[in-house]
Parts: structure tokens; C-alpha cells; sequence
């Protein structure tokens, strides 16, 4: 956390000086009683837009306390910190969790993405999927979109994002920082 913030502040007068960074944090974590009271106390050391960081959180069979995972993921929308639902479509996926907070994005899971080309009924699931975040006052985010097919197909159907090797391979914080921000290279994709 420490280091996503330094390093927002690093970006500040930069043309990402308004990037969203994504922080994943194991349940174990998170369930901490002192998680969002040490993660506000970070945070509070910066001069930084909470909006510009997002929390991932993965529902599994595991996030066993849903009511305490609800009442932190409040805590946090209070404070302006977006909160997305990692992997959504998987195993354990359930309208359930989707109740329990107001989620800013939808992060479809790549499983979904890489399968939904074998049948019509694929397509069928990854634009019902998209609707439905939207009409929830969600973002979504597509991942692991690898091909152009799969690209355009999410454009078509008004995808808000897409995550994957067709936009770029995972790098360095040093590597991005000279092709894209000191490079003068202008989009990322």
C-alpha cells in the first residue's frame, strides 16, 4: 500500500497523474480487525484522490464472514476508494455478494473471456454479464482478452475496459515508467 501510494505521488505533474491503481489484498488481511484503520493511516501520510486507488475483492468459498466483508467494503466506499469485484463468473460467483456492496467494476473473469468464443451461449453470458454491471452502476472490466476478436467483441458490446496481453504483457514499474511515460511513446494501447 505504501508503495502504490509513493508512487502515485511520484506520478503527480505527469500524464498519469490521475492513473487508478489496483490493490489486491488476501482475505486473511482484509478480515484484520485493524485492516481498514492501518489502511487509512497509509493512505492519510499522502496527498492523493482515493478515487485513484481500487481494492480487488475476490469472492470465494472462503470469504466466510460476509457480513464484515460488507461492512469494510462500506468503510471504504465512505471514503471514496473504489471497490471491484475480481474475477466475477467463476466458482463461487453469486448475485449474493454483488448485494452486499457497491461495486465500481466487475472484473470478468479470464476463464469467461478465453471460453466465451466456443458457443453462441458465451457470448450470450459475457454480454449478459456486461449488462447487468451496468445496470447496477458498475464498470466492467474484461480479463485476459488476448486477441483482436476478443477485443473488438467486447467494444461491441460496450465493455468498459478490457485487461490483458492484447493491451500488454505484465512489466516492471521501471520498464512502464520508460515506454510510456519518458519515452514519449502516447498510448499504451
Amino acid at each position: 500500500m505504501d508503495e502504490v501510494c509513493k508512487l502515485l505521488t511520484k506520478w503527480k505533474g505527469t500524464r498519469f497523474a490521475d492513473i487508478q491503481l489496483s490493490l489486491n489484498f488476501s482475505r486473511i488481511t482484509m478480515f484484520d480487525n485493524n485492516f481498514f484503520k492501518e489502511f487509512r493511516s497509509v493512505f492519510s501520510k499522502y496527498d492523493l484522490n482515493p478515487q485513484q486507488l481500487e481494492l480487488e475483492v475476490t469472492e470465494t468459498q472462503e470469504t466466510l464472514n460476509k457480513k464484515q466483508m460488507a461492512h469494510l467494503l462500506e468503510e471504504l466506499k465512505k471514503h471514496n476508494f473504489n471497490i471491484a469485484l475480481d474475477d466475477f463468473g467463476v466458482e463461487y460467483s453469486s448475485y449474493e455478494f454483488l448485494m452486499m456492496a457497491d461495486f465500481d467494476i466487475l472484473k470478468i473473469d479470464k476463464g469467461i473471456i478465453q471460453k466465451y468464443e466456443e458457443a453462441e451461449r458465451g457470448k450470450t453470458l459475457v454480454k449478459h454479464i456486461v449488462d447487468m454491471g451496468h445496470s447496477i452502476g458498475a464498470r466492467c472490466c474484461a480479463e485476459g482478452v488476448e486477441t483482436r476478436e476478443q477485443f473488438d467483441y467486447m467494444k461491441e458490446i460496450g465493455c468498459d475496459y478490457v485487461q490483458g496481453y492484447i493491451v500488454e504483457k505484465p512489466m516492471a514499474v521501471e520498464q512502464f515508467e520508460q515506454k510510456y511515460m519518458f519515452s514519449g511513446e502516447k498510448e499504451i494501447f
